[in-house]
């Protein structure tokens, strides 16, 4: 059994509090079982009790056993001077706080409803893939599951904030440099994601600035730094693009990235990363000043047009250097535009407003995922067969964050939905 089964026995109060004593004797009522705790220190903070009819508040640790104490060395802490009540499933030894004074215990050994035990070991013993709790999502209360992927959104949006905090410090707080880099990033979707984020790392979007009054020069940029100049091509295009970018090479002293990082195979040709660039090339042309366009948006539609793009010319017949192709427009598709939302633009959205200080911007962030269409991925697939359909992508990208926080992490006591399949 682990520690957090005993967290979600005592946050919902699953276990017999008739005639309940300490393990020295003294009559106890739990008033308030207080509010669990995220961080360091007591797991339960703000409690009361009432201790032989003495009221009691403070905070609450819990252990799978009472010389856990010692063993996380409690008793030198200070965090835990407050501590009114100590509750284990096994009582082995008294322990006194850092004063010598004992702490009063009860032990919930044979006190807990040995249903919720059995859900618990269930869950902990499922051979399902990812979620254990899928047998029961078809019985649930559907506002359940709900209220559990709104709150699973604001995590992912919170978590990546913190990583967009992060990337600013690298371009010494300059939003439209680190919104560059995540948009190169989320172009190269997934397989790809690496290596363009790399290329926008190597080329400053200063540089790109300057160059922007000619798509050639964007493009030639672009691929001569990805190493994918290194190409026997002699097409009047490709000639084009070497002449410009040597003199861009020597302008600016940029070095090319290894042709190798490049991944193709296994990728639809409308993936390469040859067409991405391309399709990245032509937005930087067309859209100045991204991030603020994006941000000053203000409908889904709206926004979806900044990204209605269409590579050059030459990759209508092509998808590498060398390899003419049957003509077929490169346009990004609908599908790739709210990939590139979802993933860059939003949380810089939100990440933004909520370092300026507008709710406006992070609830716009908001409502633009629940106005596109719910995402198709692994994870919808399994709770698909257990006929639930997700609404939109607010519901989906929180189901990712439900996933990668809770379900790959054995937290279900933690999740709404896992605890309320444990309930009795």
């Amino acid at each position: 059994m682990k520690e957090d089964f005993l967290h979600f026995v005592w946050k919902e109060q699953l276990f017999n509090t008739s005639d309940l004593k300490t393990e020295d004797g003294q009559p106890i009522q739990i008033i308030d079982k207080g509010h669990y705790n995220h961080h360091a220190g007591p797991d339960f903070f703000n409690c009361q009790i009432k201790l032989d009819q003495i009221l009691w508040a403070g905070n609450i640790e819990i252990h799978i056993k009472s010389s856990d104490w010692y063993r996380h060395k409690h008793q030198d802490d200070h965090n835990y001077d407050n501590v009114i009540l100590h509750v284990v499933l096994i009582h082995d030894m008294n322990v006194h706080r850092k004063d010598k004074s004992t702490i009063p215990t009860i032990a919930l050994q044979n006190r807990f409803y040995q249903e919720s035990l059995s859900r618990y070991q269930r869950f902990f013993q499922s051979s399902s893939m990812v979620y254990p709790c899928r047998p029961y999502l078809e019985s649930l209360d559907k506002t359940i599951i709900q209220q559990m992927l709104s709150s699973c959104l604001k995590e992912r949006l919170e978590s990546k904030n913190k990583i967009i905090i992060e990337h600013l410090k690298q371009t010494r707080n300059n939003w439209d440099e680190s919104f560059y880099h995540l948009l190169a990033k989320s172009f190269g979707f997934k397989v790809n994601a690496v290596p363009l984020q790399l290329l926008a790392e190597t080329i400053p979007l200063t540089i790109i600035e300057r160059e922007s009054n000619e798509l050639l020069k964007i493009e030639s940029l672009l691929f001569g730094v990805a190493g994918l100049l290194q190409t026997n091509d002699e097409s009047p295009y490709v000639l084009k693009l070497k002449r410009e970018f040597n003199h861009q090479q020597n302008k600016y002293k940029l070095q090319s990235l290894h042709p190798a990082i490049w991944k193709f195979g296994k990728l639809r040709p409308s993936n390469f990363p040859t067409i991405r660039i391309a399709q990245f090339a032509m937005l930087l042309y067309r859209q100045k000043r991204i991030f603020k366009r994006c941000i000053n948006t203000s409908t889904l539609v709206s926004l979806q047009s900044i990204f209605e793009i269409e590579a050059s010319e030459f990759w209508s017949t092509h998808f590498h250097f060398e390899k003419p192709s049957i003509a077929h427009s490169k346009q990004l598709g609908i599908e790739s535009i709210n990939n590139l939302i979802i993933n860059a633009v939003i949380p810089f959205c939100y990440s933004y407003g909520k370092h300026i200080g507008s709710k406006i911007l992070q609830d716009k962030s908001i409502e633009w995922l629940c106005q596109i269409k719910a995402e198709k991925n692994k994870y919808t697939a399994i709770w698909k067969q257990s006929n639930y359909e997700f609404s939109d992508a607010g519901e989906t990208q929180g189901l990712i964050e439900l996933n990668n926080a809770y379900c790959a992490k054995n937290k279900c006591v933690h999740c709404k939905i896992g605890s309320t399949v444990m309930k009795i």
